[in-house]
């Protein structure tokens, strides 16, 4: 398979996003598991988006739970950015949502079906074929 200029970038920026982000707490409401994919894809493309305001794992947990789930909180986002959602593999830079043992994470997908995770401390590299793959947006 054959990497593509914007593909090696994208993977360069995404190295260095680990990098940043490695042994950092998590802060909900800046960088958790859904504001680093959706700050990434207004990094990359140049959109800006609208995201409900919160500051506490309670605050983002109350929001989740009165939209009914995590995809739905994503849902409007993604629609005002314009992302298509993709029901094949996804590719390094798209952005999504897996099932875990922690529940719904969203994140930004790697090379070779890796999925990039906020953890409470740091990121988490995950390899999704031990994950069922919820929602993926191409960005």
């Amino acid at each position: 398979m054959t990497i593509t200029a914007e593909q090696r970038e994208r993977g360069e920026r995404l190295r260095a996003l680990v990098e940043h982000l490695k042994g950092k707490p998590v802060e909900y409401g800046v960088d958790d598991c859904s504001m680093l994919p959706a700050q990434w894809v207004a990094d990359v493309t140049g959109r800006e988006f609208d995201w409900p305001v919160y500051g506490s794992r309670d605050g983002a947990a109350a929001i989740i739970d009165a939209a009914g789930g995590l995809v739905n909180v994503w849902l409007p986002v993604v629609r005002s950015l314009g992302l298509i959602e993709r029901f094949d593999v996804p590719e390094i830079g798209d952005i999504g949502i897996i099932d875990t043992s922690h529940g719904h994470v969203g994140g930004i997908w790697l090379h070779g079906q890796t999925f990039l995770w906020r953890a409470d401390q740091g990121v988490r590299v995950l390899g999704v074929r031990s994950h069922r793959i919820v929602r993926i947006w191409q960005v």
